[in-house]
């Protein structure tokens, strides 16, 4: 097994390895200890007769190779081994550059990063003997290189299907932690798929709402209520939790030191029932998805929050984490369910919900108790994260959406996504030929977004006629899948046909239009093909058009605009140009 123990320069890597090859090799555990910086030095020396931090960057990358090479070697010969390793360094002008690379990412099995206090590093700094070193750094500048690593290698990670795992080396605890992680336990992935697992009906649904439950849908926190009631500081927590550090070991370290101040959420549910403020029009509006499988997932305890939101009204399952739970446990939960190709909506408050949310197939910020920078710095990087207008706190500048929905729209910054929607506006006079070729572009863009969200599915495109003939084109010929035409008279003998067939069972079903304003053709066709896969698609969709089924919806953009179609060249009196006769030049 190979471990990579990460962590800035004089974080202590090397005196942590130390303790924890003794702490293993007295549990008869083998470890060797592989020094990154040594090794990669007499790699340079034989091949160039050079030191590595002298090499030119071919040179560095060719030597890397041969080092993670070499560990294959060593890890046969010793079973465990355990590499200290960089990821950045600051260079001249005080910006960091990455030193990691993707043989590093694919090569080790844990990662393990050292979150030493920054006023620590510097006073290592300060008394180093090494007259090499010259770092001489602020508080900030540790500040700043750390969160660059942790997360950075948060993000590559579980692009490799890893974790990170964040310890602050204080007592044995972390030392049994690692030996437990190398042991199987700990493991975000094998607990999301345990998780999903016990999920009873989820077959029988194509859509996941993952709602967080602390501070989501209630206002207060569980455990501080918890902790309230027996007067116990919460201060603790908080520094367990100091600085966003939500991997599994901080995690555990909750849940032990609740355990070790008997404190139990189960004693305590009464109390908890009586004094918690649920989140009413949240709640409300979950009960009215009855389409969709809502899945509840909590780092309290979650037989306690089934209590309360069976006192709510709201019956669902919450999954037992067993008070466990990290931000990568939660994003994997979401992966499983995506894997299984369901469409997961995720609705949280924290960062603890950070991944969760940026990697969903559409999320919402539960926002009560005012403005935090760090929900402002994650809403920005992410625009695909909306907020619900009944939030108790609005953030500027942020997307805001009436109610809790599955549609998902076109980047209008991409200029050539902007240009197509402009040409495809009503009050455009543009038709035939160069409208169509804008539906048809914005159908490919489209059924890119799709095959994002579902990228190992078969599709075919049930396209309206006509309006929707050229964007359900572009969208078929992106996918290159099966197109099936219908139009509004033939809808009934259409859908009996396709129902008799039973050829596209196991499909995604995406079923398009040019338009869509009411949505009267498109919900009767989906409501007869119950038991498909469906995925509604259109080139513009009216913001009164609604649904209580939360289908996956995509489309190039959402209009405020209405009015009846007819043979009319300018929008009058509730009726404006149709679509169909625009592009077709028929008006």
């Amino acid at each position: 097994m190979k471990i990579a123990i990460y962590g800035v320069s004089r974080s202590g890597k090397d005196y942590l390895i130390e303790e924890l090859t003794e702490y293993l090799v007295q549990r008869n555990v083998p470890l060797y200890h592989v020094k990154g910086s040594e090794m990669l030095n007499k790699i340079s020396m034989s091949k160039y007769q050079k030191q590595f931090k002298i090499l030119s960057e071919a040179e560095k990358d060719i030597c890397r190779k041969e080092f993670i090479s070499g560990l294959s070697q060593l890890e046969s010969q010793y079973k465990n081994i355990v590499v200290d390793g960089h990821y950045s360094f600051f260079d001249r002008n005080m910006n960091l550059y990455d030193v990691i690379t993707e043989d590093d990412l694919d090569c080790y099995d844990h990662f393990f990063y050292l979150d030493t206090d920054a006023d620590n590093i510097i006073e290592r700094m300060r008394l180093s003997t090494d007259e090499k070193r010259n770092d001489v750094y602020t508080r900030e500048d540790i500040l700043r290189w750390k969160a660059y690593e942790l997360d950075g290698l948060s993000y590559a990670l579980i692009g490799k299907g890893k974790e990170l795992h964040i310890i602050n080396y204080r007592d044995e605890r972390a030392l049994e932690y690692i030996s437990e992680v190398i042991e199987g336990k700990y493991s975000s992935p094998d607990i999301a798929k345990r998780l999903v697992a016990s999920i009873e009906l989820l077959n029988e649904y194509n859509t996941v709402i993952l709602v967080d439950c602390d501070k989501t849908l209630s206002l207060e926190d569980t455990t501080d209520l918890v902790l309230k009631s027996k007067g116990i500081d919460g201060g603790t927590l908080k520094n367990i939790y100091q600085g966003d550090r939500y991997s599994n070991y901080q995690a555990m370290l909750a849940k032990e030191y609740l355990q070790q101040m008997e404190v139990s959420q189960m004693d305590s549910i009464v109390y908890i029932n009586e004094n918690i403020t649920i989140n009413k029009k949240l709640i409300q509006e979950l009960k009215s998805k009855k389409a969709s499988l809502i899945i509840g997932i909590t780092a309290g305890d979650n037989h306690v929050w089934e209590s309360i939101l069976k006192n709510s009204g709201l019956e669902i399952m919450v999954l037992n984490a067993e008070m466990v739970m990290s931000r990568f446990i939660k994003y994997y939960v979401m992966k499983e369910l995506q894997l299984l190709g369901k469409y997961v909506i995720a609705i949280g408050d924290s960062m603890l919900d950070s991944l969760m949310l940026e990697y969903s197939n559409k999320s919402y910020i539960i926002s009560n108790k005012g403005y935090r920078d760090n929900i402002y710095d994650l809403l920005s990087k992410h625009e695909n994260i909306h907020q619900l207008f009944y939030n108790q706190y609005i953030y500027e500048s942020i997307m805001i959406e009436d109610s809790i929905n599955s549609i998902k729209t076109l980047d209008t910054d991409k200029e050539l996504v902007k240009s197509s929607i402009e040409i495809c506006k009503s009050g455009s006079g543009i038709e035939g030929k160069k409208l169509r070729e804008a539906h048809y572009l914005l159908g490919g863009d489209v059924a890119e977004m799709i095959k994002a969200d579902f990228c190992n599915a078969r599709y075919v495109v049930v396209i309206m006629m006509r309006s929707g003939l050229a964007f359900g084109q572009g969208i078929a010929d992106c996918l290159d899948c099966p197109e099936l035409f219908y139009d509004e008279s033939s809808a009934e003998t259409f859908i009996r046909s396709f129902l008799e067939d039973g050829k596209y069972k196991g499909y995604k079903i995406i079923v398009c239009d040019g338009v869509i304003n009411s949505g009267k053709t498109i919900k009767r066709i989906v409501e007869q093909m119950a038991g498909y896969d469906i995925i509604i698609a259109a080139n513009v969709i009216s913001s009164k058009f609604k649904t209580s089924s939360l289908y996956p919806i995509y489309a190039a953009r959402i209009s405020r605009n209405s009015f009846v179609g007819s043979k009319q060249r300018v929008v009058s009196n509730g009726k404006g140009p149709d679509t169909s006769d625009r592009l077709f030049r028929t008006i």
